[in-house]
C-alpha cells in the first residue's frame, strides 16, 4: 500500500493513499484525508492510515470481513474451480461444522496463528468423535489435519485477493497422526471371504476389487466396453461417486495415472463370462425397466451400486466370518 503528502495550504496538508485494489472490479481505489498542522503531522496520519489498512480496522478497508463471510465466498465462488463432488461436500462440511463456529466470527485480517492453534487444539480436545475421561469428544489428529489443510487452502486464496497479507495457516504445522498399520486379508481369507459373499449383491465387485486392486468408485465404474476378455485386461476410465444429497454419479477419472489398464487375472475373466451372461438374462427379464449404463457392477434394473451399501456389505460379510479389520475394497 503506497501514499504521499503534498501541501493544501499554509498550514493544510493533503494526504492521499491507495486503499487496494476493488475485489469486483480490480481497480485501484484511492482515498484522501486533510491534515491541519506541520508536514510532520501530515506523515503521521498517512503512517496512522496506512497502519490501520494493514491490520483491517480502516473504515473503507477491504478486508474489514469476518473469517466466516470469507470462507462462504470461498465456497461459493472459488472452491468449485478447484474441486466437485464430494470433495467440495466435505469442504462444506468442514467449513460449516467446524472452521466457522469456531474462527468465524474472526475479522479475516486479525487472524493469526495463535487463534488457529488455539481452535486445533479445542478439536483435539473437545471435538465429537472419541470420547474422553471426562465425557467430552475429540476429533482425531488426521480429522484436525484434513480442517488445518482446507483452512490453509482457503486462505491461500485470500492472500491472492489481496484480502490478507500473509497466510497464518503457514506458520504452523498441522497435527501429525501417529502411522496406523493397515492390515488385510491373507489369500486363505480373501478365498473365505469371496465364497461367502457369492449370493451378495456385492459378489462381483469384491471380485474385481480382488483381481485388480482398483479403488471402490473405480470398481462399481466398470462398463463391459473396459473389458477386453481376449487382452484379459480392465481399462479403468471413470468412477462412481457417491454424494450425502443427490442421486449416484459418473465422474471421468481425474489424472492420466488414474486412467489404467490392469491386468485381469484367470479366475476373474472367467466369473466375468459367467456373469455377463446372467446379467444379458436379467435385462431380458426386466425389458423397458432396464436402465442401460453398461455397468458391469449394477442392481437388477441395471442401476449403479451404492458405493456405501458395498462397503457396509463388506463389514457385514468380514465380520460374519470372524475376520479382523482390514482395507476396504
Amino acid at each position: 500500500m503506497r501514499g504521499h503528502i503534498r501541501p493544501r495550504g499554509p498550514s493544510a496538508w493533503e494526504v492521499k493513499y491507495d486503499i487496494g485494489p476493488d475485489p469486483a472490479t480490480g481497480r485501484r481505489r484511492i482515498r484522501y484525508a486533510t491534515v491541519r498542522g506541520g508536514k510532520r503531522d501530515a506523515q503521521r496520519r498517512l503512517t496512522e492510515l496506512l497502519s490501520q489498512l494493514q491490520r483491517g480496522d480502516h473504515p473503507s478497508a477491504p478486508n474489514r470481513e469476518t473469517v466466516g463471510e470469507y470462507l462462504e465466498t470461498w465456497l461459493a465462488l472459488y472452491a468449485p474451480a478447484k474441486t466437485c463432488g464430494k470433495t467440495l461436500e466435505r469442504y462444506q462440511q468442514i467449513v460449516r461444522l467446524h472452521l466457522i463456529p469456531t474462527l468465524g466470527a474472526t475479522p479475516l485480517a486479525k487472524l493469526n496463528a495463535d487463534q488457529i492453534a488455539a481452535a486445533h487444539k479445542a478439536a483435539l480436545d473437545g471435538g465429537r468423535r472419541q470420547t474422553l475421561p471426562d465425557g467430552s469428544r475429540a476429533l482425531s489428529k488426521q480429522t484436525v489435519r484434513h480442517h488445518h489443510r482446507v483452512l490453509s487452502l482457503a486462505l491461500k486464496k485470500a492472500v491472492d485477493l489481496n484480502k490478507i497479507t500473509r497466510n497464518p495457516a503457514t506458520l504452523i504445522e498441522a497435527p501429525k497422526p501417529a502411522k496406523r498399520k493397515m492390515t488385510v486379508l491373507d489369500p486363505a481369507q480373501t478365498a473365505e471371504l469371496l465364497t461367502a459373499a457369492k449370493s451378495s449383491f456385492a459378489y462381483v465387485p469384491f471380485v474385481l476389487a480382488v483381481a485388480t486392486g482398483a479403488r471402490r468408485g473405480e470398481v462399481l465404474g466398470l462398463r463391459w466396453s473396459d473389458i477386453d476378455f481376449d487382452r484379459a485386461t480392465a481399462s479403468i476410465s471413470q468412477t462412481v461417486e457417491e454424494l450425502d444429497h443427490g442421486p449416484l454419479r459418473f465422474k471421468d477419472a481425474k489424472t492420466e495415472s488414474s486412467r489404467r489398464s490392469i491386468s485381469l487375472p484367470e479366475f476373474a475373466v472367467h466369473i466375468l463370462r459367467r456373469h455377463r451372461v446372467e446379467q444379458r438374462e436379467q435385462r431380458l427379464r426386466m425389458g423397458r425397466d432396464w436402465e442401460d449404463h453398461d455397468l458391469v457392477s449394477c442392481d437388477t434394473l441395471g442401476r449403479p451400486l451404492s458405493p456405501r451399501q458395498v462397503t457396509k456389505e463388506f463389514r457385514r460379510l468380514r465380520r460374519s466370518l470372524g475376520l479382523g479389520k482390514s482395507k476396504t475394497p
